[in-house]
């Protein structure tokens, strides 16, 4: 019989989990974390293995999800803690088998050093404020060594600067955003520590040079951080018109950066800003903003700047030079932004 499972996100082993005797080499680690959000927008809640382990049993140990194959190894206990499914297991050294063997020496060279999970869900429900999936109670079948990361968010959470998705409340009748002004507010609140940096997508902690540009959040008459979506707006713009490198952003942590953006644009009930462009988004960039984003969803440079130029945005008078945006233009845009969609899902199978 065979059994679909899902993967779940993967968790770096730590420094010293090998382990090694003259028979086996032992791993100990967690191969799963509660709480953390995937790029697949799924949250293992605390609880979630409990029943599983009593009912099922020890997981396997296998090979990048490879259910059609023997296990490589043995896992010896599995339970849960505080931050999540810790487990401890063993793999032979002496087989005749040339993957294992090739397992092996990639544990000891640290160049195999992530894991992931193998389950069914049995449980879930979706969190409203941002629509992630709440895994509550899973069927756990295995523990997987995995080459490739399912979840680059799992490898890059040591890189400095990276900002966590903070789930902050959005001001969601914020019209207008003044960059220079909200961060002179965000640092008169908070000074430069890390409540500061969570107004930000990225900010480098030792640099305090932080990029205005990637500052989406303000400073409310409460003085709680308020997420403001003119500048989730113009964050998405930058991200996509820019090389990451210009924006102080390692390479490794790119992903990263635009699924925290993603989770906003999700509770802005708005698709990904590498998928659309909605009208809503359109009525607050400028001309040039307009183009890029026109252009990151596939359209022709001639025609995203023909469609740009309409119901341009005056931001000296805060008002439109020639009223709403007009009808036209936004059967177009809601149309160009459905093709770019219908392509991008092409492109990627």
């Amino acid at each position: 019989m065979s059994i679909k499972v899902e993967s779940g996100a993967s968790v770096s082993l730590e420094e010293k989990a090998i382990g090694e005797t003259d028979d086996v080499v032992t791993i100990e680690g967690y191969a799963s974390t509660f709480g953390n959000v995937d790029l697949g927008d799924d949250v293992v809640m605390p609880g979630a293995f409990a029943e599983s382990l009593k009912s099922i049993g020890l997981p396997k140990l296998l090979w990048q999800h490879k259910l059609d194959e023997p296990p490589i190894g043995d896992v010896l206990d599995a339970k849960e803690d505080g931050k999540g499914l810790w487990f401890k297991a063993e793999i032979p050294k002496d087989t005749g088998d040339p993957l294992v063997r090739r397992i092996v020496s990639g544990l000891k060279r640290k160049s195999i050093k992530t894991t992931s999970i193998g389950y069914k869900t049995a449980r879930s429900e979706r969190r409203k404020s941002d629509g992630a999936r709440l895994l509550q109670k899973l069927k756990l079948y295995e523990i997987s060594l995995v080459n490739m990361p399912m979840n680059p968010l799992a490898e890059i959470s040591s890189v400095k600067g990276l900002v966590a998705y903070q789930d902050l409340p959005l001001a969601r009748d914020a019209k207008s955003w003044d960059a220079a002004a909200a961060l002179a507010r965000v640092k008169a609140r908070f000074g430069e520590d890390d409540d500061a940096r969570r107004a930000f997508l990225f900010a480098d902690p030792d640099s305090k040079a932080w990029n205005p540009a990637l500052l989406i959040a303000d400073v409310d008459a409460s003085g709680n951080l308020v997420v403001n979506p003119v500048a989730c707006f113009k964050a998405a713009t930058v991200l996509l018109g820019s090389d990451v490198a210009d924006l102080g952003i390692p390479d490794e942590a790119d992903d990263a950066v635009r699924a925290h953006l993603d989770r906003y644009y999700a509770a802005l009930n708005l698709d990904s800003p590498t998928k659309s462009l909605s009208a809503e988004e359109f009525d607050h960039l400028t001309e040039r903003e307009r183009e890029v984003r026109l252009k990151g969803i596939g359209i022709s440079n001639s025609l995203a700047k023909r469609i740009a130029s309409s119901g341009q945005w005056d931001a000296d008078r805060k008002s439109r030079r020639d009223g709403a945006m007009p009808a036209e233009a936004t059967e177009l845009l809601t149309a160009l932004s459905s093709i770019g969609r219908v392509a991008q899902s092409l492109i990627q199978r």
